[in-house]
């Protein structure tokens, strides 16, 4: 039996798409903020967003992000060297996925005026997984309210 660990890459890549550019301005506070750990990229996903290449809602809600191998490796790397006497490591999957976030770094959790009954809960920068318990509550809570 091995043992299984789960590491994840620290630096992000944001895939440019016309959004980028049209709504790019009220990120850049938090773009200089962190800009050693973004890279910018004109992908695959890039050129097929600009083409309009997606031609139904199910492939463009996933966009299907490639996985970061180079930075895998190295964070495997610093795992090893953080705890060299770990077995040697292999990667049985990965995946990518995209994380969404607001210009002040601060979820959105409101109703969504235009349509009653719809609330929106987005933008929790990957901390959504951890604060389901609590978000889940306060959207019940918000929806019951109107």
């Amino acid at each position: 039996m091995s043992d299984v660990v789960t590491i994840a890459t620290t630096d992000g890549f944001h895939d440019l798409y016309f959004d980028s550019f049209c709504f790019g301005a009220k990120y850049i506070p938090l773009m200089q903020k962190h800009w050693r750990k973004r890279k910018f990229v004109f992908g695959r996903t890039s050129r097929e967003g600009l083409a309009d290449e997606y031609d139904d809602f199910t492939r463009h809600r996933i966009l299907d992000t490639e996985p970061d191998v180079k930075g895998l490796r190295q964070t495997a790397w610093l795992f090893r060297q953080e705890y060299p006497d770990a077995m040697e490591m292999h990667f049985e999957n990965s995946w990518a996925g995209q994380i969404d976030f607001m210009p002040d770094e601060l979820p959105v959790i409101a109703p969504y005026t235009a349509i009653p009954g719809l609330a929106i809960a987005a933008g929790f920068s990957g901390h959504g997984f951890g604060l389901v318990p609590v978000v889940d509550r306060s959207m019940v809570e918000l929806l019951a309210s109107n």
